[in-house]
């Protein structure tokens, strides 16, 4: 704790002062925290008072407030109300002069996130996205890479046709925190990437049918042949809902990786390298067998009412 006396600065003030600061030097290029850090931050303002002193703020006032607005909400929800605060009283301490001398209580821990392993979806039922009878061939071909990549669904409709060459089965690809790695996909996909594609040699590889609401700020690479675009992400969740009865296509990626992670000899760095992962802890969830994979073993295993 620092012994120099806290100055009077508004918490509004201070906020955006460590939103400019942490935009440079905290957070990752290209990652949605500095716009979730905004939105928490500006809720304890909202209560504290957006004029009112840093340094009037205790720390006991932040878990307070934090449990006020999240204690009812998903864990992860709450632990990030609770970084953000922590992180910006951190930055208020650390100040020449300091903004305030206020800890976070030491009780104020993290809430434990609780592991869903039923995001991924059976083989099974993945297996049937590929059915030519029953979907149109775009979204055969983006959900064909979503599973053999792993890759975010925003991430994957930023590829261009010139970022890819046929028979390569790989690219490289901006994905989320800004960093750039390649995703991979099978041979088939790529035969059904490039039936897609035709005879197109720029633009998007993904065109949507619905002019996106901002299309005159769109940057030149974003536009496709006859006044079409790239595909959004809001778009490409609505139609994959719309035709699999299925909320959200990120559990394509869940599937593939624990459909990969379940196999033996699977090991956590060919993980890492297909989901982008960069720990393994991170990829620990994945590496466990799916219902399918213990349904078979159980049948192996056999049954007691069978002896």
């Amino acid at each position: 704790m620092t012994s120099a006396a806290p100055v009077a600065q508004p918490l509004s003030a201070a906020i955006d002062e460590y939103l400019e600061w942490a935009t440079v030097h905290a957070f990752k290029p290209g990652s949605g925290t500095p716009r979730t850090y905004r939105i928490k931050l500006n809720m304890y303002a909202k209560r504290f008072g957006h004029q009112t002193p840093v340094r009037e703020i205790t720390g006991q006032d932040w878990y307070k407030t934090c449990g006020h607005y999240w204690a009812q909400s998903a864990a992860e929800t709450y632990n990030s109300g609770r970084r953000a605060a922590i992180s910006f009283l951190k930055f208020c301490r650390d100040c020449e002069p300091p903004l305030t001398t206020a800890e976070p209580p030491r009780l104020w821990t993290p809430r434990p996130v609780p592991t869903d392993r039923s995001r991924a979806l059976p083989q099974s039922t993945v297996a049937t996205f590929f059915n030519p009878d029953r979907y149109p061939l775009r979204e055969r071909t983006l959900w064909s890479v979503l599973y053999d990549s792993s890759e975010r669904l925003s991430a994957t409709l930023k590829l261009n046709v010139p970022d890819l060459e046929r028979g390569q089965c790989f690219a490289p690809l901006r994905v989320k925190g800004g960093d750039t790695r390649y995703i991979v996909w099978t041979p088939p996909t790529d035969e059904l990437l490039w039936e897609y594609i035709g005879n197109r040699t720029c633009g998007p590889v993904w065109l949507g049918e619905v002019q996106p609401w901002n299309w005159r700020e769109r940057p030149e690479e974003d536009k496709g042949p006859d006044n079409l675009y790239r595909l959004t992400a809001h778009r490409a969740r609505i139609v994959y809902k719309e035709l699999t009865g299925i909320a959200r296509p990120h559990r394509i990626r869940h599937s593939r990786l624990t459909h990969v992670g379940g196999r033996d000899g699977t090991s956590s760095a060919m993980l890492r390298a297909i989901s982008g992962h960069l720990t393994d802890k991170m990829v620990s969830r994945y590496s466990q067998p799916g219902p399918e994979e213990v349904a078979a073993f159980m049948v192996q295993v056999g049954s007691l009412m069978s002896r």
